[in-house]
């Protein structure tokens, strides 16, 4: 599991540099990124509390329900970007 997350973190890195030469750049809100690993950490653990005698699909429902709630929470998404899910002004 460790050589496939680092393979997919080497790919991320090589696919975002050739991005930015090929695109001129992007900026990367790095506290909002801390916040999706932070609010991924929640779900995290609320999924290996669920345990694996749970099953995998009540610890798919368990780890999209902490998600849902977590993310609005540590400020993941944006109050406006909801309202705009909703139909509502664009954020």
């Amino acid at each position: 599991a460790i050589a496939v997350l680092l393979a997919e973190v080497a790919i991320l890195v090589f696919v975002s540099r050739r991005f930015a030469a090929i695109a001129g750049g992007f900026d990367v809100d790095v506290p909002r990124a801390l916040r999706v690993v932070a609010a991924t950490a929640v779900m995290c653990g609320a999924m290996l509390l669920a345990g694996l005698g749970a099953g995998v699909l009540v610890q798919i429902g368990v780890g999209l329900v902490v998600y849902a709630v977590a993310a609005p929470l540590l400020g993941v998404v944006r109050m406006s970007e909801l309202r705009a899910l909703r139909g509502g002004a664009q954020p």
